[in-house]
C-alpha cells in the first residue's frame, strides 16, 4: 500500500511506478477544513480513457477524461476504487490536494504544518 502525504499532495505528487491494471482502493484522511483531491493526466494522458472510479463513501466526485475532482467534508475519511483497465506511465499521472501550510502565530519560527487529505492506496 503505498502513502502520500499531505506535504506531497499540496505540491502534487506522481505515483511511483506508475498505475498498473488492478483496482486500487483508495482512502483519503482529511484532518483539516473541507478539501478537494485531484487525479490529473499529464503529458496528453488520458487516464479516464483507462480507468474509472467506483465505489465512492464520503465523498462526491466530478471526471472527465483528463482528470477527477473529489470533495471531501472536514475532518472525515472518504474511500473510492480507481479500477485501471490499461496501464497508466508515472509521468502520465499527478495525484494533488488543496492542502493549507498553517503556520502559529505564537511561534513566528515555525515551519508551518501542512493540513488536509493524505491518501492511501
Amino acid at each position: 500500500m503505498a502513502t502520500l502525504t499531505r506535504a506531497q499532495l499540496r505540491d502534487g505528487v506522481n505515483p511511483a511506478g506508475g498505475l498498473s491494471v488492478t483496482t486500487y482502493n483508495f482512502s483519503l484522511v482529511n484532518n483539516g477544513g473541507n478539501s478537494y483531491f485531484t487525479i490529473e493526466g499529464k503529458n496528453g494522458e488520458l487516464p479516464f480513457t483507462k480507468a474509472s472510479i467506483n465505489t465512492p463513501v464520503g465523498c462526491s466526485f466530478v471526471t472527465g477524461s483528463v482528470n477527477a475532482g473529489f470533495s471531501v467534508n472536514a475532518n472525515s475519511t472518504a474511500t473510492f476504487n480507481l479500477v485501471v483497465t490499461s496501464g497508466i506511465a508515472e509521468a502520465d499521472i499527478k495525484f494533488r490536494a488543496t492542502n493549507p501550510l498553517i503556520y502559529s502565530l505564537g511561534d513566528l519560527t515555525a515551519s508551518g504544518s501542512v493540513f488536509g487529505i493524505e491518501a492511501s492506496y
